[in-house]
């Protein structure tokens, strides 16, 4: 019960039902060594026989008292566990589902800085495709077919992310070995799925008449880093002494002669999304914004399907990524060498490895297809 209580985040109820328990314990253990204690006027040779008793007794005594440890050791990780869960409120992400939309009810910003918002969640194709066909009057009996042919794309994409999510949603480090080579394959098959999807879709506007113009013109100038990014980078950096006051009072600036620096290049990341986007079919572009990539920060509203509507959403996307903190370190602002340790602290001969997989991981998270090209590393 205290387990599934601190699970909700109910901690004082959980932390009074463990201070009771452990109280009765002692009451028990108190008065079992106290007996010990009075033994001074038994014959010396009776003495003897308990000393020998004893040791076994003393043995278990022992284990006892390293199993109670090791049992509050876990008792205090599941309340720091439970406690956390309690105060991040502000991550929570609840669905919101009305007059035919799909929104998402969550907080921007963390701790008193969070502000309760409704995003809208990534538009399902065969919604897009419905709400199309009745805005150009396409028959009913014409629009059925490829609409159902749409949803099956959609289930199988979902099944594929499904699989996706296990693998690069809420880890701290990036999967490795088969792990790795799983989730890259996965990947292979999203885009396979999402490459006859889009092909499908341009197919079916064209077959109804809808202009579906080519993309152009999209440009991803270096974004900038806003003040929740900042403090999560300053956060996660563990030598506070190279952090410095800020404007605003907040230990979240870099000392001079460091920078906050991107281990996947942002630059290589805004130069992918423009070539990616650009020359790509309207409806393409949508599709790989909503819905490529195994993290769902990564996947993003088109709202308005017009090439502004493509640029306001790659540019929301490539902003999000540019904060990304597990793609973010603070260090030398001339060479990022460093990179290693903070990758893989104290085993310095993983990091390549190491740095490998985080490509990997950063690859199928954020880009839009298989062809991002990955610069020199140490260049921000």
């Amino acid at each position: 019960d205290s387990i599934s209580a601190i699970a909700a985040g109910q901690v004082d109820n959980a932390a009074k039902k463990v201070e009771q328990t452990m109280a009765n314990t002692l009451v028990v253990i108190i008065a079992f060594l106290a007996r010990f204690a009075g033994l001074g006027n038994i014959p010396e040779k009776v003495v003897g026989i308990i000393k020998k008793i004893r040791q076994p007794i003393d043995k278990g005594l022992d284990k006892i008292v390293a199993w109670l440890g090791s049992m509050l050791n876990k008792m205090v990780g599941a309340v720091k566990a439970g406690v956390k869960r309690l105060l991040n409120w502000w991550k929570k992400k609840i669905p919101v589902n009305g007059g035919g939309e799909q929104h998402t009810l969550t907080f921007e910003g963390s701790n008193t800085s969070a502000k309760l918002v409704l995003r809208s969640t990534p538009e399902k194709p065969s919604v897009f495709l419905e709400n199309t066909a009745e805005k150009k009057g396409v028959d009913k009996a014409k629009r059925k077919s490829p609409i159902a042919t749409a949803v099956s794309h959609e289930v199988a994409v979902d099944k594929l992310l499904t699989d996706l999510k296990k693998y690069d949603e809420n880890t701290a480090s990036a999967v490795a070995g088969k792990d790795a080579d799983k989730a890259d394959a996965l990947m292979g098959q999203l885009d396979v799925k999402m490459g006859i999807f889009g092909t499908h879709i341009a197919s079916t506007l064209n077959d109804w008449g809808v202009a579906d113009a080519p993309i152009k013109g999209v440009s991803l100038p270096r974004s900038k880093f806003t003040p929740e990014q900042k403090r999560g980078i300053a956060a996660q950096h563990k030598d506070k002494s190279q952090l410095r006051i800020s404007s605003a009072g907040e230990l979240v600036n870099v000392a001079k002669g460091l920078a906050r620096r991107h281990v996947v290049s942002s630059s290589d990341m805004s130069k992918h999304y423009a070539e990616s986007l650009n020359g790509r079919k309207i409806s393409d572009g949508k599709l790989l914004l909503e819905q490529r990539g195994s993290i769902a920060d990564a996947r993003t509203p088109v709202d308005d399907v017009s090439l502004n509507g493509i640029q306001k959403a790659a540019s929301n996307r490539y902003s999000r990524f540019f904060g990304y903190l597990r793609n973010m370190f603070i260090g030398d602002s001339r060479e990022n060498s460093s990179i290693q340790q903070h990758l893989d602290e104290g085993h310095p001969e993983l990091a390549g490895q190491k740095l490998e997989e985080h490509v990997r991981h950063v690859k199928r998270a954020w880009a839009l297809d298989e062809n991002m090209k990955i610069s020199r590393l140490d260049e921000d």
